[in-house]
C-alpha cells in the first residue's frame, strides 16, 4: 500500500486563492496512480486540499485521524472494493457529515442504485473532468472544461468509440497546464504498460470460468480505459464485464478476441 499523498493548494490561473483554500478537504481513493493525480489536480483547481490513497484500507486508517468534507472513491480496487468500502466508511464516520462520491467506468442503473444503498451520495462516471465535479459539488459554472472552453463530454459527436478520444486527452492536458504538471503522457504510459497484466488477468478469469473475477477484472480495465480516453477498449471491456460471466465458451472467445484487437490498436497509438 502506498502512503497517502497530500496535495497542496498553490494558486492557479483565474482562481481566487482565499476562496479556493476555504472549500475543505478531499480524500481520493483510487488504485491507479495517474488517475489519482488527475483527480487530485481537479480538486485542487476547485479549491480543496487533497489526500489520496490507493486502497480503502488506507482510507479507513486516515479517517481515524482526520476529517474530510468529500470522499471520492473508485468502485473496483484490490482489497476491500469501493462498494463494500463505502459501507465501512459510513460506519466509521458514525453520522458525521461527509459527501461520498462513487466513481466507476460502468454507470448501469443497477450498479449505481446498489452503491447508493451502500451509502454514496452521488455518482460520477469516468472519465472525470472539472465540469462533472463542479456539477456534483454545486460550484462554478457548468459546461466549461479545464481549458476554459465549453465541454461537450467524451464521444459527444462520435457514433462509434474512438481508439483515443481527443476531448479526454485535451481536458487532461489543459488540467496539467493549469496545475504546472505533465499529466497525460505519464498517465498514458502507465496505462499502456499495464495492459499486458490486465489482459492476463482477464484471460485467466475467463479460462477459470469465475464470474466474479471476470466482471471485476474487465471492470478495472474498463475504468482505466475510460479515464484515459481509450473508448474502443473500454467498450470491449464492457462487453466482457456484461456478457462474460454468463457467456458460452464460443462467445467468450469472441469477446476475448475483441479485447485483444482493441488493446493492439491502443498500443499502436504514437503520442510522440
Amino acid at each position: 500500500m502506498t502512503k497517502p499523498r497530500s496535495s497542496g493548494t498553490a494558486p492557479t490561473l483565474g482562481e481566487d486563492t482565499h476562496r479556493r483554500t476555504m472549500r475543505g478537504a478531499v480524500l481520493v481513493i483510487e488504485d491507479e496512480a495517474m488517475v489519482r493525480e488527475v483527480l487530485s489536480a481537479c480538486f485542487i483547481l476547485l479549491g480543496y486540499t487533497v489526500d489520496s490513497v490507493d486502497r480503502v484500507e488506507g482510507a479507513l486508517a486516515l479517517l481515524n485521524a482526520r476529517r474530510y468534507d468529500v470522499i471520492f472513491v473508485d468502485r473496483v480496487m484490490p482489497g476491500i472494493g469501493g462498494a463494500a468500502g463505502v459501507a465501512k466508511i459510513r460506519k466509521l464516520l458514525a453520522g458525521r457529515r461527509c459527501l461520498i462520491i462513487g466513481m466507476s467506468g460502468n454507470a448501469s442503473p443497477k450498479i449505481v442504485e446498489d452503491w447508493r444503498l451502500e451509502g454514496i451520495d452521488a455518482f460520477a462516471e469516468k472519465p472525470i473532468n472539472l465540469d462533472r465535479l463542479r456539477a456534483i459539488l454545486g460550484i462554478g459554472q457548468p459546461g466549461m472544461s479545464a481549458s476554459g472552453h465549453p465541454h461537450a463530454g467524451p464521444e459527444s459527436e462520435q457514433r462509434t468509440p474512438a481508439v483515443l478520444d481527443d476531448s479526454v486527452r485535451e481536458e487532461i492536458e489543459a488540467l496539467g497546464r493549469r496545475t504546472g504538471r505533465e499529466l497525460y503522457l505519464p498517465m498514458w504510459r502507465e496505462f499502456v504498460a499495464s495492459l499486458p497484466g490486465h489482459l492476463k488477468e482477464i484471460e485467466t478469469a475467463l479460462a477459470d470460468s469465475d464470474p466474479g473475477r471476470i466482471a471485476d477484472s474487465a471492470h478495472g480495465l474498463r475504468g482505466f480505459a475510460r479515464a484515459i480516453g481509450a473508448m474502443e477498449l473500454a467498450e470491449a471491456c464492457g462487453a466482457i464485464e456484461d456478457e462474460g460471466p454468463v457467456a458460452r465458451d464460443s462467445r467468450r472467445g469472441e469477446l476475448l478476441a475483441g479485447l485483444r484487437h482493441a488493446i493492439a490498436r491502443v498500443r499502436a497509438v504514437d503520442l510522440g
